[in-house]
């Protein structure tokens, strides 16, 4: 007899009588025993079905076995976030069930340094001496890879800090405006 515990649960019991096995409970219709070594087949992993099991044959209980169950990692997409001086790219995609995950950023130039990690950094100073180069993230388990569509990083992509009022170019506007009302009004 083969059974397959997790926890306090039988959740496989296998009783082989010549050459006649039978399957109960979680693994059924989709395991197979080979009766001549021994070795359990279990297809259709699900995720749920990820957890620590511990064999038993002819009442022996053996070490513990951890199974682990993976989804392929998603195709993923950048995130780009740039200021005047650099763009942060960050690597998006939905990797809870498919972890652990390694990320790579790849580019088209061979120049620009190719990077591991979700987030990577371009400065304005490395796109001055290239004209623009493309960029994407891969992300990889053991089961699966996936990259990015590349997108394009040239100068254009760094913005000034924009967004709220520009004093300085306020305060010029108001002195020129100023002088030419004052000089408008002392010709007359």
């Amino acid at each position: 007899m083969v059974s397959c515990v997790s926890g306090a649960v039988v959740t496989s019991l296998i009783i082989s009588d010549e050459l006649k096995v039978t399957v109960s409970y979680m693994f059924e219709d989709r395991s197979h025993l080979d009766t001549s070594t021994g070795v359990m087949t279990i297809s259709g992993l699900l995720y749920e079905d990820s957890n620590s099991y511990t064999p038993e044959i002819n009442n022996r209980r053996l070490s513990p076995v951890r199974l682990v169950v993976l989804s392929p990692v998603p195709a993923p997409s950048v995130n780009k976030s740039c200021d005047e001086s650099k763009c942060d790219l960050i690597c998006e995609g939905n990797t809870a069930r498919a972890t652990p995950v390694n990320y790579t950023w790849k580019s088209d130039d061979p120049r620009m340094h190719v990077s591991s990690g979700r987030q990577y950094t371009v400065y304005k100073s490395q796109i001055n001496s290239l004209s623009s180069y493309e960029v994407s993230c891969e992300i990889q388990n053991p089961i699966s890879k996936e990259r990015s569509e590349p997108i394009t990083i040239s100068s254009d992509s760094f913005s000034s800090s924009g967004g709220g009022p520009n004093i300085s170019m306020g305060v010029t506007v108001l002195v020129v405006f100023s002088t030419v009302t004052g000089i408008m009004t002392y010709s007359f």
